[in-house]
């Protein structure tokens, strides 16, 4: 259960932070190391594969979570108007601090 969790959690993280491809490599580096933790405490094969589909699963149900997540910070809808998002904060940001939008110049 606990293992579960933290893999949740794990997924949370990632799906808020980074792109699809990051979850290949967690879910492959969960399986690796959930069958070799099995293994190793010499648990029966089976139980170790269901253990790290359900910690695969997990993760995956986290990842998406962490997507919404993600999407619901960055919010720019009708109902967010008038406040300052992050969306908007990184573009203001980005407006200050890049030559591109420098109007000096003009």
């Amino acid at each position: 259960m606990i293992p579960a969790l933290l893999s949740f959690l794990a997924g949370m993280i990632l799906g808020y932070r980074f792109k699809v491809t990051v979850l290949i490599v967690a879910v492959l580096a969960i399986l690796a190391l959930t069958l070799v933790l099995h293994l190793v405490l010499r648990n029966g094969f089976w139980w170790s594969v269901v253990t790290a589909y359900i910690n695969s699963a997990a993760l995956q149900i986290g990842y998406v979570l962490g997507l919404v997540w993600r999407y619901k910070a960055t919010d720019d809808g009708p109902h967010n108007r008038g406040r300052s998002g992050i969306r908007q904060s990184v573009l203001a940001n980005y407006e200050t601090h890049c030559w591109v939008f420098d109007r000096r110049s003009n």
